[in-house]
């Protein structure tokens, strides 16, 4: 008997594995999103938009959902180096991918605080608004309100000392 070769052919993937552009439109991450915006979306939603595409038959968001769950936190996750995320273990991420989320972790703490200044800054007219709001309000049911702090990573901007209240 001669000997046959086994051609190696991947196996089908599982039956509750469907890639995501298969999913109806309305439970899609992306297009949430861009449909009702980033409040519905939950951490792994968020960082799947990030990671894109599937890998070893995972979702981008099963691949989010290990990261997250091998990082424990999201806080945790947002101080890895890009070989740190790389190295999550199983997940086979690539460097574009571990640089596209330790750069988006970057970017989020750099418009927390913008670059050149040491305190956040108050943006527009409807902040300085709201705060007044708020200290209004307080006068109405009796509760004075000494100050309105918005705090932003290591930083804050306090109405008070602005002179603002």
């Amino acid at each position: 008997m001669g000997r046959t070769s086994k051609k190696s052919v991947p196996e089908p993937p599982p039956p509750s594995y469907v890639q995501i552009p298969k999913w109806p439109k309305h439970e899609r991450p992306r297009e949430r999103l861009l449909k009702h915006g980033v409040d519905v979306l939950s951490d792994a939603e968020l960082l799947s938009i990030l990671i894109r595409t599937a890998r070893q038959r995972m979702t981008a968001v099963d691949i989010a959902r290990k990261l997250l769950t091998q990082f424990e936190t999201l806080d945790r996750l947002s101080s890895r180096t890009v070989a740190d995320v790389r190295s999550a273990s199983g997940l086979g991420l690539g460097l574009a991918k571990a640089a596209a989320i330790v750069a988006a972790f970057e970017l989020g703490r750099r418009a927390a605080v913008p670059s050149g200044e040491e305190r956040p800054k108050l943006r527009s007219p409807e902040d300085v608004q709201i705060n007044r709001q708020l200290v209004e309000a307080g006068k109405i049911v009796g509760i004075p309100v000494h100050d309105h702090i918005i705090v932003a990573g290591l930083s804050y901007v306090s109405f008070a000392e602005r002179g603002l209240i």
